[in-house]
């Protein structure tokens, strides 16, 4: 078994060195290329990715949104949710949060935003191909999971996109 995995790394190594050589001669054989010391495409794409380009943090800033919504949309029958969840500010500070909710079904929609309390927050009717936003001031007491609930009076099928974003 010791040996196998050996062989393994030892083929992985050998692929990863011909690619490298691969592309240093067709970088060195192309004027419009300049030649670096950082690995080609090729290499990079031939080795797991161990950290992808994007920037990691430790924790998130206080008061911000910690599920982004933006441009979802739901299909559902008769019935449909989402959700978003609100991290705590300090208590002196508010967060404007923005929902937008769009109809894209050919039937009247019965919207509602419940806070974590299960309290209803927003309730109303949004006629076909018509959106409805509201802003809020959030504060340490809105914390939690949020939930977009819709439905139809008929049970039919439909279609909504929302984005909530602060």
């Amino acid at each position: 078994m010791i040996t196998k995995k050996i062989v393994a790394l030892s083929a992985t190594s050998i692929a990863v060195a011909a690619i490298t050589i691969l592309s240093s001669v067709v970088f060195a054989a192309s004027p419009n290329k300049v030649l670096s010391n950082q690995p080609s495409p090729a290499v990079i794409a031939a080795n797991p990715i161990k950290n992808p380009n994007m920037k990691i943090v430790d924790s998130l800033d206080e008061g911000r949104l910690t599920t982004l919504l933006l441009g979802v949309s739901v299909d559902y029958n008769g019935q449909g949710n989402t959700g978003f969840t609100y991290k705590s500010v300090p208590e002196e500070e508010a967060d404007k949060v923005r929902v937008y909710v769009k109809n894209k079904g050919n039937k009247s929609i019965n919207y509602k935003l419940v806070s974590p309390s299960k309290l209803n927050w927003v309730s109303t009717t949004i006629e076909p191909g018509q959106s409805f936003i509201t802003e809020h001031n959030f504060t340490s007491a809105q914390a939690g999971k949020w939930q977009v609930k819709i439905d139809n009076d008929d049970g039919s099928a439909g279609s909504f996109d929302v984005t909530v974003r602060d």
